[in-house]
């Protein structure tokens, strides 16, 4: 009996420190997608996707995500989650 109850003690353990360790993993998931910063922009400017506040066009970087898997198509459907994400925490405010 009381040899379970420590084994069972110990898988609690082992679950909590697993959860601590994701937690960490993933608190800085941001930073480490953003590889290139500045160069979504320069391209949207060099093809006039700029609104006149300096924020890309929503419809552009639609059209690009959907360009398959190229470097551009995956920073423009980061974009897109950012947003989201940026909305969400307006919201909370």
């Amino acid at each position: 009996m009381n040899f379970q109850m420590n084994e069972n003690l110990v898988i609690i353990e082992l679950k909590i420190s697993v959860g601590r360790f994701r937690m960490a993993r993933k608190k800085k998931w941001i930073q480490k997608a953003i590889k290139r910063p500045g160069v979504l922009r320069a391209i949207a400017k060099r093809a006039g996707a700029l609104n006149p506040d300096g924020t890309i066009k929503i419809s552009w970087l639609r059209q690009k995500a959907k360009q398959g898997n190229s470097r551009i198509a995956r920073e423009a459907r980061l974009a897109l989650t950012l947003r989201k994400l940026r909305k969400k925490r307006k919201k909370k405010k």
